[in-house]
């Protein structure tokens, strides 16, 4: 077990390989212990480096810095410490939402972003409001614009609905069964994150911005989603359009059929695709069977 102090808390962390550094985040439901079938598989020819979050695993609990700016700052100061100027990264559930906004905030730390299980939704979408699916391309000099749709409006905090203390229990029963030691594994994770931690990493959430900081990521990003997530809701093709649009070559969507929250823990094929992601010159020509294709609208 490796620790640094990040402003006198404790941060557990791990390490294995050498090579180009690559960062794991986990979400909320566990720790970095379920990164570990991938880090095996990636430290062969990368510096694989996963942490526990403030308030999760086995880093220290301080309600004082659960809130997601903070986790994004606690990331930087991982960095800075253990002096990694840049890195490829993968991020799941609220990994994943951290590594939005550090992207966002960071991008010159960022080489490439795998984003797994990601809040992409729209919740207009999901309570039969107008959605993303009325938007279009707006004409523009510059096709490369950000945000040549029409970016969506602020939107009620779903995902505070979604994830919270009461139903983190709930939601890793409808992940796996109880008789899989998977769940066993998982649930004793459960039960070292501070509660806390978990409340304070969803207050505020908006998923319009959210999205408008994902689709002005400059970095290739690669997001993958079980089709049958009951955590996240999987993304709409709306979502996958709205991101997507004039950035083909910067965002590629991989929907997997079959897959619920934990792609790298059901899909065996999820570990070729890490490897692929981060070895791939041109993100855009990944071949893979569940990628996600624009259709003619």
């Amino acid at each position: 077990m490796s620790a640094i102090t990040i402003e006198g808390d404790l941060i557990h962390y791990e390490k294995l390989g050498r090579g180009r550094p690559v960062i794991l985040v986990h979400g909320w439901i566990g720790s970095w212990r379920y990164w570990i079938p991938l880090m095996q598989q990636l430290h062969v020819r990368f510096s694989v480096y996963t942490l526990d979050l403030l308030g999760f695993g086995d880093s220290a609990k301080n309600a004082e810095g659960y809130a997601l700016a903070n986790q994004v700052e606690l990331l930087r100061r991982f960095m800075e410490q253990l002096a990694i100027p840049k890195a490829a990264m993968i991020g799941h559930g609220l990994g994943a939402l951290v590594l939005g906004h550090f992207a966002h905030h960071y991008p010159e730390r960022v080489a490439r972003l795998l984003l797994v299980s990601a809040p992409l939704f729209d919740v207009g979408t999901l309570r039969g409001q107008p959605s993303l699916s009325a938007l279009r391309p707006t004409d523009s000099a510059n096709p490369r614009a950000a945000t040549p749709f029409a970016t969506p409006t602020a939107t009620p905090n779903l995902l505070a609905e979604i994830i919270n203390e009461r139903s983190i229990y709930l939601l890793l029963e409808k992940c796996f069964k109880k008789t899989d030691p998977t769940y066993e594994k998982l649930r004793v994770d459960l039960d070292k994150a501070d509660p806390a931690a978990i409340r304070g990493s969803v207050q505020g959430f908006d998923s319009a911005a959210y999205l408008r900081q994902v689709r002005a990521l400059a970095c290739p990003t690669v997001a993958v989603h079980g089709v049958d997530d009951p955590v996240i809701p999987a993304p709409s093709d709306e979502i996958w359009h709205y991101l997507t649009a004039e950035r083909d070559d910067l965002f590629v969507p991989i929907p997997i059929s079959g897959v619920r929250h934990f792609p790298m823990l059901e899909h065996e094929p999820f570990i070729r695709l890490a490897g692929e992601f981060l070895d791939a010159p041109d993100i855009s020509k990944l071949e893979v069977r569940d990628r996600w294709r624009r259709r003619s609208r």
